[in-house]
């Protein structure tokens, strides 16, 4: 007997086809596929827009950072993972382009009620030499803890992720249907296009519930919104990313970016004046003087500024879903038990959708998370042992939801 079985490791069987379609081409979509691509699988990625990261994943500077927190050892252990693999990645197919796609200079993240003055924020310019370093560094002195991290340009690092050639991207495509045939994922588009695959990874953000509704994903919209604020002069020379309340990024391609906005089951992808007020007043009430060194031009007024809006998705328990996709009503059947008996304890592994994996639920931490597991899926259905801890992939697994629903009774919910 053994407690929540639903959650453990599961080895599929390995394809002598190695083929593989991926819904999605954010950044979750295009990790899996370069991770799929690189050992040898031939990958077809779909996307209901024309081109990749087009959605969330168009945001031309993600922040990338790990602090200490009060988050549970397990979540900072994945953090922790998750940031040294994203940057491993970057090194390997982006390390030419540091300062265009993707810079490293360290976070400064201020302190709770501390306000970060122009004179500390130079100074603290002077504890990272090294653009690609790594260990975490903190000054008493500035009200501030310097951290290892950076920014990336998502759109470009997505499209640099399909550039492998064993990896071709389909656009303009609406997925109405998934089917198993034949021993084979099919899948069948608004325009009647017709794809047949082995293996099936599932990587389209909050969207993935429609096509697996009685999976039971919390999947959840969030809105964010960011502000663009023209460099000057003065801040052209600041090169670290400030992280308080809200963040503020150094220029690229002229422009600083600051925020954001979040809002929980919005899908309105226009700009808001308000939410441009609130980013602003943010940086306001942890930066002062630097907001005030940014007043320079109308476009640096919350009422004249642009910016950017995205949707991600997001889970009730801030945890990613990654993982094996069961069999529904044979897991409901399977666990019944747990209706009436939450610790109940169960002998046999659930039954599993053939080589079918999701990846989504990344929020806000998608550059920590997303290439992780897009690389741990794919050593799974490579037949390759996970070097990720059994409790984290446990902490990730879709089925943790759908057990949640059986114990509180909310299946038909």
């Amino acid at each position: 007997m053994k407690h929540k079985i639903w959650l453990h490791s599961y080895q599929p069987t390995v394809s002598i086809t190695k083929k593989v379609l991926i819904i999605g081409a954010g950044l979750a979509g295009c990790s899996a596929a370069y991770a799929m691509a690189k050992r040898g699988w031939i990958v077809d990625i779909l996307d209901k827009a024309s081109a990749p990261a087009t959605g969330a994943s168009s945001n031309q500077q993600a922040i990338l950072t790990v602090k200490p927190s009060n988050a549970q050892p397990l979540i900072q252990q994945l953090w922790s993972v998750g940031q040294a693999y994203t940057q491993q990645v970057l090194h390997a197919i982006c390390g030419e382009s540091i300062g265009e796609d993707w810079d490293w200079p360290g976070v400064l993240h201020l302190h709770p009620d501390d306000k970060m003055t122009l004179t500390a924020y130079k100074q603290s310019h002077d504890h990272i030499s090294n653009p690609l370093k790594t260990e975490n560094e903190s000054d008493q002195d500035l009200s501030t803890a310097i951290y290892s991290g950076g920014w990336v340009n998502l759109s470009r690092f997505c499209n640099q992720l399909l550039q492998h050639q064993n990896i071709t991207f389909k656009g303009s495509l609406d997925i109405i249907s998934i089917d198993r045939i034949n021993q084979n994922w099919q899948l069948k588009t608004s325009n009647q296009a017709v794809f047949s695959t082995t293996a099936l990874i599932i990587a389209n953000s909050y969207l993935a519930s429609q096509l697996f509704a009685n999976l039971k994903w919390p999947s959840q919209v969030m809105r964010g919104q960011i502000s663009y604020v023209p460099e000057t002069q003065q801040s052209a020379t600041w090169k670290m990313i400030l992280q308080g309340r809200h963040y503020l990024t150094p220029a690229f391609k002229h422009w600083h970016s600051v925020g954001a906005t979040n809002q929980l089951g919005d899908y309105s992808l226009l700009e808001r004046a308000s939410d441009h007020e609130t980013n602003w007043f943010h940086l306001l009430s942890d930066a002062p003087e630097l907001a005030q060194a940014l007043m320079l031009s109308n476009q640096s007024k919350p009422s004249m500024m642009t910016g950017w809006v995205g949707l991600r998705s997001v889970t009730p328990d801030k945890l990613p879903i990654i993982g094996p996709v069961v069999n529904t009503d044979i897991f409901c059947k399977q666990y019944a038990r747990l209706q009436y008996d939450a610790n109940a304890q169960f002998e046999a592994l659930p039954v599993y959708l053939p080589q079918c994996y999701v990846t989504i639920g990344h929020g806000f931490r998608g550059l920590t998370t997303a290439p992780l597991g897009g690389e741990y899926i794919a050593a799974a259905l490579n037949g390759e042992t996970s070097m990720l801890p059994e409790l984290l992939l446990q902490s990730m697994h879709p089925s943790r939801f759908l057990a949640r629903c059986l114990i509180r009774r909310t299946l038909n919910a």
